[in-house]
């Protein structure tokens, strides 16, 4: 339950769901994160399985990415990815793909070729014939539009 609660916590606080004029407070990012991480620590502790694994890291990668940390964000996603292929959610891998094309681009690096591009991802998931693809598309689209705004701004 606290897992939960914390993780809930955390996630309402990322913001990436949503296009807003209000600047971002490093302060509240940083406090969420705090939060991200005792979930994914609990996660661990109660050995909930690569999914949850995986989408723990992934809220803590989130931050990492609205904090302007590109690098230990991209590590934290790949770690999330590595997760989902353990769990067999091969859409949860593609959406964790286009997060680390986000932080790529917005890092300015746009050469690596361990990662597909950020189009490339989506038309990825367009394809997949996902459940949920079209609400991942507008989800990594809006997280694009959000932190671009901010590294602009």
């Amino acid at each position: 339950m606290i897992q939960r609660m914390t993780f809930n916590a955390a996630a309402d606080c990322w913001p990436g769901w949503g296009v807003s004029d209000k600047p971002i407070d490093p302060n509240h990012l940083l406090a969420a994160r705090d939060l991200a991480e005792r979930s994914l620590d609990l996660v661990q502790e109660l050995e909930l399985g690569p999914a949850r694994l995986g989408t723990g890291a992934w809220l803590v990668g989130a931050f990492d990415l609205a904090l302007g940390r590109y690098d230990e964000a991209i590590d934290i996603f790949r770690g999330a990815r590595r997760n989902y292929l353990a769990a067999s959610a091969p859409g949860l891998v593609l959406l964790t793909d286009g997060y680390v094309a986000i932080a790529r681009q917005l890092a300015g690096d746009r050469t690596s070729s361990d990662d597909q591009g950020f189009d490339q991802v989506c038309e990825r998931i367009a394809a997949g014939g996902f459940e949920h693809g079209d609400e991942w598309i507008a989800q990594l689209r809006t997280a694009l539009e959000v932190f671009a705004r901010q590294v602009n701004s």
